[in-house]
């Protein structure tokens, strides 16, 4: 189901945006604190994670093959 998802927004949607958002909710037994990761590589997301003003802020790593690296090439 994750990667229907996946194909339909990188086909259908990314190339008419210029950011995106992730957001991600906890569960039964997990807290997400507000947070806002960021390539360190991009200085544009370094500078949207500072307006973003989050409690908490860091630089991620990129992995191949997931969703975020897609979004960033």
């Amino acid at each position: 189901m994750a990667s229907r998802i996946v194909y339909h927004y990188v086909t259908e949607i990314m190339h008419q945006i210029n950011y995106g958002i992730d957001l991600h909710t906890g569960g039964v037994q997990r807290h997400n604190f507000p947070q806002m990761r960021y390539t360190k590589e991009d200085a544009m997301s370094s500078k949207l994670a500072v307006l973003f003003n989050a409690p908490v802020s860091f630089s991620s790593k990129l992995i191949r093959g997931f969703f975020e690296m897609r979004l960033f090439e």
